[in-house]
């Protein structure tokens, strides 16, 4: 599940966290990781970082996109990618669209990436055939 990060910064650290620990738990039948979308977009403060009860943190694809051209940019997220590893997050990169992103990403410890470069927007009718394919035959 995705929250954008302004969705957490709206209202109380912890209503937040009370509505996140109500996600996780779900109906027991499963795990659900709960994802902060867009992070680094708002005014995000590092005791918010270093408290958020999430799983994943997706970095928004204006950290990604200068990474190839830009040793400031380069070395910025690849601080931020690790400062998310040691305080226990998982990190998504959005706005993958070359191979040069994604490897420089790979480099940096990040654990997901999306964009362009690895699949383009597919229509729903198409995916859904996509995951029908995938699920074992009964």
């Amino acid at each position: 599940v995705e929250i954008t990060e302004r969705l957490m910064l709206d209202i109380a650290p912890s209503e937040f966290a009370d509505m996140v620990k109500l996600l996780k738990e779900g109906n027991g039948n499963f795990r659900i990781k709960v994802a902060i979308d867009d992070f680094g977009t708002g005014y995000s403060a590092l005791s918010y970082i270093r408290d958020m009860p999430v799983d994943i943190v997706k970095l928004d694809m204006s950290f990604v996109r200068p990474i190839d051209a830009d040793t400031k940019a380069r070395e910025f997220l690849k601080y931020l990618i690790g400062l998310l590893n040691v305080l226990g997050y998982e990190t998504l990169a959005e706005g993958v669209e070359t191979q040069t992103h994604l490897e420089l990403l790979k480099q940096m410890g990040c654990d997901y990436a999306q964009g362009f470069f690895l699949c383009k927007p597919l229509p729903e009718e198409e995916i859904k055939g996509i995951l029908k394919s995938r699920q074992p035959n009964k």
